[in-house]
């Protein structure tokens, strides 16, 4: 994988230090704040404490149209420093006092300010009308530098939303717009963007024009922090270019990245010193020129500890990391990993909020350097002939997977859910008796299975590269869901021989019952349970449950089992959804365990759901109602009788307006669904427990007959009120059932159903 992608180190921090203080150039009277910016100084504590005065200044004016420009110019003063969610405020508070008699180069100023703000903070839904109000505001004025900031923004947004037309669009427009301008920067930071659209799109010769004009317009601008980003970022892009077009490209990238590094020495100015120095780095390293490559990184490294910046910090740590790797110093590569994962815990946040921004997701972004360190450890631990030394670097390779498979969720979820959950858990030192856990690692040459056994930890190597992973698990995916073939037999089986055959003897040595897989993105979207030996499913040996990482697992028992359920529904059709006809026989059979209150269609309204909640003390929340899993969080939802539940509103509901330090023992989602081959949906399925605060979850990946969910979930809720027997054994059981039925034997109606979190 690719190391972070410069582009966004010149977009967000271009973009959120220019966008206000260009464009108000023209109306604010912030005149030494404003020069600063004009000038390219990098926008930090000193703006914001000016724009602290300025805002007080207003306020003692009582002027309503000087304190909303206030407001507007302490929003971008926060963006500077990164502080997305004061900014939102900010700009909030500067569209809300702007008077509509106010001059239009304002009001399109700060209403690009409010989009741009939302766009970081990761309101995506809410930042398009006001940056679409800059956009004909600043058009009908003329005002060509607030249309190019706001084009920029518009494009960024729309490549967030996967909408590349209207993005490339967007970009062009930004260009045009800030050349009519003079805006260098803000026309070499869309040129840029453009470029990396284009590259994504295959258009190679389309990025490699987009790239050389931003780096020709650079070559000759003011050299300023920004300019010098931008001309690092723009080479950059023309050395990844230059992988594919060749030597004329790659002189290009080298004359791009030299004249960087020369301005930012120039500049005396550590952190663009340390960002030019590490792409010119990373250059030398695809030409195979290592000892060169080595040099100018440890300079690099020298700069960044000097900026005091962790972003810089990690970049030079991660690249020392993997040349000291290539070098053949495993000891020096393990520390210089562990360094730059330090650094990289300071910077999660602004990371996480810039690939949001950006349409990346953060896997995307640094996932390459957890992988990296797993990836090293795996292979001393293999070559270690000292046991307890190789079993430290196992434990040290699954502590850092988990915590890469941590983060991933905090991002999917983009909030501190994760930080609340962990609060609350215990940690485990290890599974019950007759459990494994199994960690597949899938790399690029093959796939690593790390398996826990009590304190046993194993570790064992398939010849599978990632891709032919994922493309396998995709094709059983979409044949369990066309339910009248057997087409799905060989990629069960083929999944089967790569997942859990190299397994047998360990698990069958540790009489092993239960398997609790952590899965990393192939396997999130697939149904374990539906695995083939040739003979039978994997049902028919082990329980199976899946985790997002067993850091966020609190295994216990269910404490009260079926005496306080709260169990809701829609069977009829509502809002373009269809009906669940066998929803109500569903919630019958629910009821006769224990449930306290039961909300069937038009009873189910969100407000009445949040009541029961509130007034009913329960333990286990069960929804028979339509739910889907996006590859946006915020497009996710569980559909109420009068609206859409958002998994942040659900959250809330279990979890605000029940006054109670316990979670929800269990949520069971019977109508949920994925969309195959999307991973990052599939994350937000396999994290669902945790978002909502409860202890486990049972779910679906896609949605199946509601006559099989009938009798499935009867039978769960039979099982589960046997003595000793967990979670994911009522599960098996109930598959069980409809695998003994010739209705519903067929895996694509039984298998989606997981066991998420807590097995027991």
């Amino acid at each position: 994988m690719a190391p972070i992608r410069p582009e966004h180190a010149l977009s967000q921090r271009k973009l959120r230090t220019f966008a206000l203080w260009h464009t108000l150039l023209p109306v604010l009277m912030c005149a030494c704040s404003l020069a600063a910016a004009a000038a390219g100084a990098p926008v930090r504590e000193d703006a914001l404490r000016g724009a602290d005065r300025a805002l007080l200044e207003a306020q003692r004016a009582g002027n309503a149209e000087r304190l909303a420009q206030a407001y507007a110019v302490r929003a971008a003063a926060h963006q500077g420093t990164g502080d997305r969610q004061r900014a939102l405020a900010d700009a909030q508070t500067a569209a809300q006092l702007v008077p509509a008699s106010a001059p239009a180069p304002l009001r399109a100023a700060i209403a690009g300010t409010l989009g741009q703000a939302r766009l970081r903070a990761g309101e995506i839904d809410a930042a398009e009308a006001p940056l679409q109000e800059a956009i004909v505001l600043a058009t009908s004025t003329g005002n060509a530098r607030i249309e190019a900031v706001a084009s920029n923004d518009l494009g960024l947004l729309y490549l967030r939303l996967r909408r590349l037309p209207d993005a490339t669009l967007q970009f062009r427009r930004a260009q045009a717009a800030a050349a009519s301008a003079g805006d260098t920067l803000t026309a070499a930071s869309a040129a840029i963007n453009l470029g990396r659209l284009e590259l994504r799109s295959g258009n190679l010769a389309a990025a490699t024009a987009a790239a050389s004009g931003a780096d020709k317009l650079l070559a000759t601008a003011p050299v300023s922090r920004d300019t010098i980003l931008a001309r690092a970022a723009a080479g950059d892009l023309l050395r990844e270019l230059g992988r594919t077009a060749g030597d004329p490209v790659l002189r290009a990238a080298r004359s791009s990245l030299e004249g960087a590094a020369a301005s930012a020495a120039e500049l005396r100015d550590p952190y663009a010193v340390a960002f030019a120095l590490i792409h010119l780095a990373e250059l030398e390293i695809d030409q195979r020129l290592l000892p060169a490559a080595a040099g100018l990184n440890a300079r690099a490294q020298f700069a960044a500890q000097a900026s005091g910046q962790p972003l810089a910090v990690f970049r030079a740590q991660w690249q020392s990391a993997r040349l000291l790797d290539t070098a053949g110093d495993a000891t020096g590569s393990i520390n210089a990993y562990r360094a730059s994962l330090a650094s990289l815990n300071e910077i999660k946040p602004d990371i996480a909020a810039d690939t949001w921004a950006a349409g990346d997701a953060y896997r995307e972004r640094v996932g390459a350097a957890y992988l990296g360190f797993v990836e090293l450890l795996l292979r001393r631990a293999g070559q270690d002939s000292d046991a307890q030394r190789s079993a430290a670097s196992l434990r040290e390779a699954r502590a850092v997977i988990e915590r890469f498979r941590t983060v991933e969720l905090e991002d999917y979820f983009r909030d501190d859910c994760v930080e609340r959950y962990l609060a609350r858990i215990r940690p485990i030192e290890q599974a019950a008796a007759g459990t494994a856990i199994i960690y597949p690692i899938p790399l690029r040459d093959r796939l690593e299975l790390l398996v826990s056994v009590g304190e046993r930890m194993y570790r064992v190597s398939v010849p599978v590269g990632e891709e032919q992973l994922r493309r396998e698990a995709n094709a059983l995916r979409a044949a369990l869901e066309r339910r009248t073939t057997f087409q799905y037999l060989p990629h069960a089986q083929q999944l089967y021989d790569w997942v859990i055959r190299p397994l047998d003897t360990i698990l069958v040595g540790a009489s092993v019952h239960t398997l609790v897989m952590i899965p990393d993105a192939p396997l999130r979207g697939v149904p374990l349970a539906a695995l083939h030996d040739g003979n039978d499913f994997l049902l028919a040996r082990y329980a199976v449950a899946i985790a997002p990482s067993l850091t966020l697992v609190d295994p216990r028992p269910l404490a009260s089992r079926g005496t306080s359920i709260l169990a809701v529904g829609l069977s009829r059709a509502v809002q373009g959804f269809p009906a669940l006809p066998a929803v109500e026989g569903e919630l019958s059979e629910v009821a006769a365990f224990g449930a306290k209150s039961v909300l069937l269609d038009s009873a189910f309204s969100t407000q009445a759901f949040e009541k029961n909640l509130r007034e009913t003390p329960v333990s286990v929340v069960h929804i028979a109602s339509h739910a889907r899993f996006a590859a946006d969080s915020r497009q996710s939802f569980l559909l109420t009788y009068d609206g859409r539940l958002s998994m942040d509103q659900l959250e809330r509901q279990l979890r605000e307006t029940r006054l109670r330090d316990e979670p929800i023992e269990l949520l069971f989602l019977s109508a949920c669904e994925s969309a195959a081959g999307d991973e990052r949906a599939a994350l937000g399925l396999a994290g669902v427990a945790v978002k909502a605060g409860a202890r486990s979850a049972v779910a679906t990946l896609w949605q199946v007959s509601d006559s099989a969910t009938r009798v499935l979930v009867g039978e769960f809720y039979r099982q589960l009120a046997q003595p000793g027997v967990s979670k994911a054994e009522a599960l098996r059981r109930a598959q069980q059932l409809l695998l003994s039925d010739l209705r519903y034997r067929h895996p694509g109606l039984w298998s989606p159903f997981m066991v998420i979190g807590n097995w027991l």
